[in-house]
């Protein structure tokens, strides 16, 4: 067996545990006694000694186990395996020890953590109660800080006003002699005195309110119910006249004003038109408008910020003398954007039957449909079925192979020719002609509104 050197070892944790091994061998440290025999006598410091040897045992036991292997002598492979033997069960006992006194200061710990427990309980309570009582202590001071009446329960005068005040009613503010409770007897008298007054003011403000209450009601019962309203009923029959010939709007006509404003120029033309017929001629028809308002103004604001985009950018490729592009990037990619209608729309009512003129902003056309008989406008006027485009401009701001289909309108309205005389738009045809004084004529003789809304009666009486 070869020679091994001796170890030391550290000094136990505690004073009280004894060195398990200085400078002896293996064989003559097996039967050193335990740190900790018996389990009820386990400390931390005995637990730590015990770990201690338990790491020893096994190095002790790691040496052995390769002199073992290395050793080619049989008697002396014989005394190594007992030996390897023995220290297995010298460090199955170690274990057993150190795994009973660690139980034993578990269970200790619990028992001293029980009886720990009431006082942590009565500490958390003390200290929640001096927490408490401080932030009393504190709201106590504060409120007394802030008022010199705080013991009184109620808010009175302040002492500069009161002493002024008393004077002028002629009470003794201060007596040679008096004391603090003193002053506070004749402040309570003055607040008393003056809170009655303050009652009294007030009762009488509330039959002033009832009284003016009542006169209110027996004035707009005069004027609700009464000759008032008779005689502001004469009034405006009798300016009738005279606000058709000024077309003065009433109030019950701004809403409908605020809407012609935003029309495009074609709407209101027809819509003019169409007012005019009902106003001079006093035919029985109704010329409304509808539509929302809000979305009219937003969609005035788009179609704005869109022509000044498009400005700077043709203003910028004149600059830097690029050329415009042609062909499908330049026109509107979207086909659904070419039918889009302005928000408003007129309505022409003739004996129950209803017109609906839109126009479309992005072909400059005015189209129309009736709900209640679509066939009613179809060659209202000879060769004129609405079938065909009449704008023929319309063909730089859509792909060349667009048709108008009138199926992607509202109500499937077209393009008549008569609606777009109606509303003053006049195109020039695809190829260029003399227009001679009779054209010219002819074109001023095509919008009149008059013969329209005459034609649509006739048509309207003979499908009855």
């Amino acid at each position: 067996m070869p020679a091994r050197t001796a170890r030391t070892t550290s000094a136990p944790s505690s004073p009280t545990v004894p060195a398990h091994r200085v400078t002896a061998d293996v064989p003559s440290r097996l039967g050193a006694p335990s740190p900790a025999p018996v389990p009820e006598h386990a400390t931390p410091e005995s637990c730590d000694a015990q770990f201690e040897l338990i790491g020893e045992i096994v190095s002790d036991l790691r040496e052995s186990v390769l002199a073992t292997r290395e050793s080619s002598d049989a008697n002396m492979r014989a005394e190594l395996e007992q030996q390897c033997t023995v220290l297995m069960a010298r460090l199955r006992g170690a274990q057993k020890r150190a795994l009973l006194g660690l139980h034993h200061l578990r269970e200790m710990t619990k028992a001293r953590g029980v009886d720990a427990d009431p006082s942590r309980v009565r500490c958390a309570t003390s200290a929640y109660e001096l927490v408490h009582h401080r932030a009393q202590i504190k709201a106590q001071e504060d409120y007394e800080d802030s008022s010199k009446n705080a013991k009184l329960g109620l808010d009175l005068m302040d002492l500069k006003d009161f002493e002024s005040d008393a004077k002028s009613r002629g009470i003794k503010v201060r007596v040679r002699g008096a004391d603090e409770h003193e002053l506070t007897l004749r402040r309570l008298e003055h607040e008393l005195l003056v809170r009655k007054e303050m009652e009294a003011e007030a009762k009488a403000l509330e039959v002033e309110l009832s009284e003016l209450k009542s006169e209110v009601a027996r004035k707009r019962q005069l004027i609700v119910g009464g000759a008032v309203r008779d005689s502001m009923e004469a009034l405006r029959r009798a300016a009738e006249p005279l606000r058709r010939k000024f077309d003065l709007p009433y109030t019950t006509t701004q809403k409908v004003d605020e809407k012609v404003e935003l029309f495009p120029v074609p709407l209101y033309v027809l819509y003019a038109q169409l007012k005019h017929v009902q106003q001079a001629y006093e035919e029985d028809i109704s010329v409304e408008v509808v539509g929302r308002v809000e979305d009219a103004r937003a969609m005035k604001k788009r179609v704005a910020n869109e022509e000044d985009v498009e400005e700077d950018t043709e203003t910028h490729n004149r600059r830097h003398g690029n050329k415009r592009r042609r062909g499908h990037q330049g026109r509107k990619q979207e086909t659904s954007s070419v039918y889009d209608e302005f928000p408003l729309r007129v309505v022409l009512g003739i004996s129950g039957i209803e017109i609906t003129f839109s126009y479309l902003v992005r072909l400059h056309v005015v189209v129309s449909h009736c709900k209640q008989k679509r066939d009613l406008l179809i060659n209202l006027f000879p060769d004129d079925d609405g079938t065909t485009m009449p704008n023929n401009a319309s063909a730089s701001t859509v792909p060349s192979d667009f048709t108008f289909d009138f199926s992607c309108t509202s109500g499937e309205a077209r393009p008549f020719m008569w609606a777009q005389h109606l509303a003053g738009l006049s195109f020039l045809p695809p190829l260029p002609r003399t227009v001679t004084e009779d054209e010219t004529q002819k074109i001023i003789e095509k919008a009149d509104a008059l013969r329209v809304v005459h034609t649509l009666k006739a048509k309207i009486s003979s499908g009855r």
